[in-house]
């Protein structure tokens, strides 16, 4: 099948009653000498009011590695950071239960990652509950030796919860969700087509099964193990994936593989077309990669070591290799090592910042990443930091990405082979499709999951009396939405 990567270059309708600050301070660095203020040190990123601020900070935690999360509330306060190994809040503080987040049961944690923080591009990330403001989850991998390439791997995918109690923090559990041998590299969270809840999605390290958690009011909850695609083996841990901010796509770029872009289901959390682009790049010069997305969802940035391209979007599958432009070439600088490319990030203020593949004062800038070609005005070194940036750039979802305006309002999803009844219902109803269903998630109708269930007889009987919407997902990816009504 053939499609066209329609992408809506204005989001302003999805957000603006969304705009949530949890992205406006970014944090990087090393740990400091107190009243040392020279090149090593904390640094903290403000975005207040679309202006950038960089701040000297002397603090305890590293982020010496490419392991780099943080998250402020929804007005934009720096609540938390974390590393890979360690949790601090914004008083340079380590959490109460920090132990809970390290195995301790590996190598790694006994040398100096765990000190210095991770070796994971994106190998963490914040996501502020939806239902409380003073409760935080943290995704992030554990790393654990292996015998032949790739030398690090991750065996789990974890969740912790991160609670706000008379203002301090505490960790008050940690879990497994994913029990598999998921990549080192490569995150991403989007919001769910009602607005409110959240998919996070994780990629297998030795097959094409991805991982779609659902947050919702009941919890993290691991919903789909997907599988689709080519790639069925991850050769390189030099590789990250981003969402378009409309959540419509997810990007992933192997160095020795290709760049694959797959369609999402804002609703069912399920990826639906699967397009590839083969590699194009000179690998032995160039193992490690990133991708971006431009803030209106019309371009796609992907990054070498030395070189920036942009494609387009918005052209067919067959014309997307020939849309690649060159925008940028490394220039030489040094700092004193080579101020190379590596890590993106779409900022507040519409810009995508890019860290260096060494450690350096210096970030790269795409300063109109909505513009063709060379109009992107991507300036190396664009942007000095008060102290040395070690690699790592954080990794933060579109926290502003409202609800899909067609998913209560018309019921665009609604599949006719799929049956509810009784309906009205009082205590029990059944629920029949022409496919297999896989399970069945029930929304209120202000969007809040109000019931899942995995059998097609389902008990009602909690539910009270009011309009519901029954989502059935089947095992093909097939998804319906069929209303309902409670009456007593």
């Amino acid at each position: 099948m053939k499609i066209v990567f329609i992408i809506l270059v204005g989001l302003s309708f999805q957000t603006l009653s969304y705009a949530q600050l949890h992205d406006n301070v970014w944090t990087f660095g090393y740990t400091c000498i107190p009243g040392d203020s020279s090149r090593f040190g904390g640094t903290n990123l403000y975005f207040d009011d679309d202006e950038l601020n960089g701040e000297y900070v002397c603090r305890d935690i590293r982020f010496q590695s490419n392991c780099n999360a943080s998250i402020s509330d929804y007005v934009g306060n720096l609540q938390l950071m974390f590393n890979g190994c360690t949790l601090n809040n914004a008083n340079n503080e380590t959490v109460e239960g920090n132990e809970k987040l390290v195995r301790n049961d590996t190598d790694i944690e006994q040398t100096w990652w765990c000190d210095d923080g991770y070796n994971n591009p994106s190998g963490a990330m914040f996501l502020p509950d939806p239902y409380d403001e003073d409760k935080y989850y943290l995704f992030y991998r554990d790393l654990v030796m292996h015998p032949v390439s790739p030398y690090y791997v991750s065996d789990s995918f974890y969740v912790a919860e991160i609670i706000k109690e008379n203002e301090s923090y505490y960790v008050a559990h940690k879990r497994a969700i994913v029990t598999d041998t998921v990549s080192l590299t490569g995150l991403s969270a989007i919001r769910h087509a009602n607005g409110k809840d959240w998919w996070v999605m994780v990629k297998n390290q030795h097959d094409n099964v991805f991982h779609n958690i659902l947050v919702d009011e009941q919890g993290p909850q691991l919903i789909h193990n997907q599988k689709i695609g080519n790639l069925d083996e991850l050769i390189s841990n030099g590789s990250t994936t981003k969402a378009s901010p409309d959540g419509k796509y997810l990007a992933t770029f192997d160095p020795f593989f290709g760049l694959e872009i797959l369609s999402f289901d804002r609703a069912s959390g399920l990826f639906e077309e699967y397009n590839y682009v083969d590699n194009w790049i000179n690998v032995p010069n160039n193992i490690v990669a990133d991708v971006e997305f431009s803030p209106s969802g019309q371009y796609l940035y992907v990054a070498e070591v030395d070189t920036l391209w942009q494609f387009d979007m918005t052209v067919v599958p067959e014309d997307f290799f020939d849309s690649k432009v060159k925008v940028g070439i490394y220039d030489g600088f040094s700092d004193p090592f080579p101020v190379n490319f590596w890590l993106m990030q779409t900022a507040p203020d519409g810009k995508i910042y890019m860290s260096a593949r060494n450690g350096a004062k210096f970030l790269h800038v795409i300063h109109n990443p909505n513009e063709n070609g060379l109009e992107c005005d991507f300036q190396q070194h664009g942007f000095e930091l008060p102290t040395v940036n070690a690699r790592g750039i954080p990794y933060f979802p579109n926290y502003r990405l409202g609800p899909d305006s067609t998913w209560l309002s018309t019921n665009v999803l609604t599949a006719s082979t799929n049956k509810i009844y009784p309906n009205p219902a009082t205590n029990t109803i059944q629920v029949t499709s022409d496919h297999n269903i896989e399970h069945i998630i029930i929304y209120g109708a202000a969007g809040d999951a109000v019931l899942r269930s995995q059998d097609t007889e389902i008990d009602i009987s909690a539910l009270p009396e009011g309009m519901y919407f029954v989502h059935v997902v089947g095992r093909d990816g097939r998804l319906g939405v069929e209303k309902l009504v409670v009456m007593r």
